[in-house]
């Protein structure tokens, strides 16, 4: 895959917001560690940002393996990828 693709994938709807709301979250977090004190503690999102990740991984293989047919394989593969 080429950079452009990978863009265009990003900039789909639904791929578009969990992107963006992980992005929201890791900066969020880097703010919030360089501002930290004791009255405003650091706000650790790495635990989410990586729980998000996997989940987002289970769901693209779901979504790839929707329409892969196990009789036509290589037609299938490119679906999937």
């Amino acid at each position: 895959m080429n950079l452009p693709s990978i863009l265009s994938t990003l900039r789909e709807p639904g791929n578009l917001f969990f992107v963006t709301f992980m992005a929201v979250l890791a900066l969020i977090d880097i703010v919030t560690y360089f501002r930290a004190s004791p009255t405003k503690p650091h706000r650790n999102f790495k635990g989410e940002i990586v729980g998000l990740g996997i989940l987002g991984t289970f769901w693209g293989i779901f979504v790839g393996l929707q329409d892969f047919d196990t009789a036509q394989i290589q037609s299938s593969i490119p679906t999937l990828l």
